[in-house]
């Protein structure tokens, strides 16, 4: 392990807010720069728990880059899986794209699916767009798809936002890709 990471996993897991967010802050760079471990699954993994939603949506955003880069181990599933039902919208939005970077990991491919197709039903149009995305993104990448999702993701095509058309226009693309109709 890069010495400097092992440093970074000690001070996300110190318990003091300002420690954390240095620590978040420079296991970005280390992200941008394209060094990354594994080892940092497990402590942001329990940031994700966290009350502050300001280390919560870091840690977020940084396990979904690391699972950008196929850097990952599935560990996480369970707690995205919650956090689609976060209060915060911009939660539930960032934790439906680190889960469609996530297909094709040894993930529960079946019942990711499932709880995205919740949030094609979001009051905010960026979480059902991203939602869509990470659907598509299963069917992509893993052949996986849902008959209700298709479905709902038929009506998103008449959504208010264009953002919502375009991304249940370019998931229902990738279910056909992969025989649904």
């Amino acid at each position: 392990m890069d010495p400097e990471i092992g440093t970074i996993n000690q001070d996300l897991r110190s318990g003091d807010r300002e420690t954390i967010l240095r620590a978040l802050a420079a296991l970005s760079s280390v992200v941008k720069d394209g060094r990354m471990d594994i080892s940092s699954i497990g402590p942001l993994n329990d940031l994700l728990m966290s009350e502050d939603q300001e280390i919560k949506k870091e840690a977020l955003l940084i396990l979904g880059k690391h699972a950008l880069k196929k850097v990952g181990d599935g560990s996480s599933i369970p707690i995205l899986h919650e956090l689609l039902r976060d209060k915060d919208p911009e939660v539930r939005e960032n934790a439906a794209w680190a889960l469609g970077e996530m297909a094709g990991f040894e993930v529960c491919e079946l019942c990711t699916p499932y709880y995205l197709t919740f949030l094609l039903k979001d009051e905010t149009a960026e979480v059902r767009a991203m939602a869509a995305w990470a659907l598509g993104r299963f069917a992509e990448r893993v052949g996986v798809g849902r008959n209700d999702s298709l479905a709902l993701l038929k009506t998103l095509l008449n959504d208010e936002s264009q953002l919502v058309r375009k991304g249940a226009e370019w998931a229902i693309s990738r279910f056909k890709e992969i025989g649904f109709e």
